[in-house]
C-alpha cells in the first residue's frame, strides 16, 4: 500500500555536501492492513546532481525493512522517492522526505597541479589551478573565494609577473598568465585567500629561453706571449644565462699571429659559459671574436692590447 508504507531519513538536515556525510534511509513496506511484507524488491532515489545511493536496490526483511544510504557532492535539497516492485508493477510510495545537503565549510586553499615548468617569459606549464578545499582536501565546488598568488621560494631578485588575482569558479581558481622571467630552479608559488590557510605549490625550475647573444669576457691587456682567457656566455634575450646552449662556436682575431682555440660544441655540462684560453704574440691592439657556427649573427668581439714581454736580451 503506497500509504501505509513509509520512507524515512535519519538526518534531514545540515548535511555536508563532500561525498562523505552519509545519510540513512529506512523504507517499511506495508499492505493495506498495515501489515509488514518481506521479501519485497525495494528501490530508493534520490532528485538532483551529485547523488550516490548506497544499496539502491534491495529486498525487505522480516518487519518489511530495506535500508539504503545516501551520500552527495552537491548541495540543495534533495527529494528520497522509494518504490516497491509487486504483481501489478511498480508501487511508488506516497512518502517522499527530503535531505538538505549544504556545503563543507572551506579551510584552506590548494594546488591542483601536481607537477609545473616554465621556461622563462613566458607562461607557467600547465595552467596553475588552486582550489578551495575543506580540511581532509576535497574541492568545495560552490566556493567563489579571490585567491592570489605570490612566491613561496626562488632566486631573491625573481618576480612573478601576469594574472595574480583570480576568482574561484565551481572553487577553482585559474591562473593562465603567470610569467616568471628569471631563470633558476627552487621556486615555488604560494596561494591566499582571506579566512583560509595558505597553500603551497609543488617546486619546480624555470628554464632559459631560446639563446639570443652571446657575452665575450676579455682581458683589457696581455704581455707578448701571454694567455688571454676569453669567458664566452650564452644568453637568452632577457639576459638568462642558455644553459640549454648546445652549438658550436668559433674564434677568429685580427692578430695574424694569434693561436686561437679550435671550434667547441657546447655540451650541457658548460650551462651555457666555458673559458678558453687565447695566445697572442703581436704587440698591438687585437680585436677578438666568437660567433655561432650555424648562426653568424650570434656573435660577439672585444680587444686585447698586447704589450711588450719584459727585456731580456740585447741585439
Amino acid at each position: 500500500d503506497a500509504t501505509r508504507s513509509s520512507v524515512w531519513v535519519k538526518r534531514g538536515v545540515g548535511v555536508r555536501a563532500d561525498g562523505q556525510d552519509r545519510v540513512t534511509t529506512t523504507v517499511t513496506v506495508r499492505d493495506d492492513t498495515g501489515k509488514a511484507l518481506s521479501g519485497r524488491t525495494v528501490r530508493v532515489e534520490v532528485s538532483g546532481e551529485g547523488n550516490t545511493v548506497a544499496q539502491p536496490a534491495g529486498t525487505s526483511d522480516s518487519n518489511g525493512m530495506a535500508v539504503a544510504s545516501v551520500v552527495s557532492t552537491q548541495p540543495g535539497s534533495k527529494q528520497v522517492a522509494a518504490s516497491v516492485e509487486d504483481q501489478g508493477g511498480r508501487v511508488v510510495l506516497d512518502e517522499k522526505p527530503t535531505i538538505t545537503f549544504v556545503s563543507p565549510p572551506a579551510a584552506k586553499l590548494g594546488f591542483l597541479t601536481t607537477s609545473l615548468s616554465a621556461t622563462a617569459g613566458e607562461p607557467v606549464e600547465p595552467v596553475v589551478e588552486v582550489a578551495v578545499q575543506d580540511q581532509i582536501g576535497r574541492t568545495i565546488t560552490s566556493a567563489s573565494n579571490q585567491v592570489s598568488l605570490s612566491l613561496a621560494a626562488g632566486p631573491a631578485s625573481a618576480e612573478l609577473e601576469g594574472t595574480l588575482t583570480a576568482q574561484a569558479v565551481n572553487g577553482v581558481a585559474r591562473f593562465p598568465q603567470v610569467v616568471l622571467k628569471q631563470a633558476g630552479s627552487g621556486y615555488q608559488l604560494k596561494a591566499t585567500s582571506s579566512g583560509l590557510d595558505d597553500g603551497v605549490s609543488p617546486t619546480f625550475e624555470v628554464a632559459p629561453a631560446a639563446p639570443a647573444s652571446i657575452a665575450l669576457g676579455l682581458p683589457a691587456s696581455v704581455a707578448g706571449g701571454g694567455v688571454a682567457c676569453a669567458v664566452v656566455s650564452i644568453r637568452d634575450a632577457l639576459g638568462n644565462v642558455a644553459t640549454n646552449y648546445r652549438g658550436t662556436v668559433r674564434f677568429t682575431s685580427t692578430d695574424p699571429q694569434a693561436v686561437l682555440p679550435a671550434d667547441y660544441a657546447f655540451t650541457a655540462a658548460d650551462n651555457g659559459t666555458k673559458s678558453f684560453a687565447v695566445t697572442s704574440n703581436k704587440v698591438g691592439s687585437w680585436e677578438i671574436r666568437v660567433e655561432d657556427v650555424s648562426t653568424p649573427s650570434l656573435a660577439a668581439g672585444g680587444s686585447v692590447t698586447v704589450q711588450p714581454g719584459a727585456a731580456t736580451q740585447l741585439i
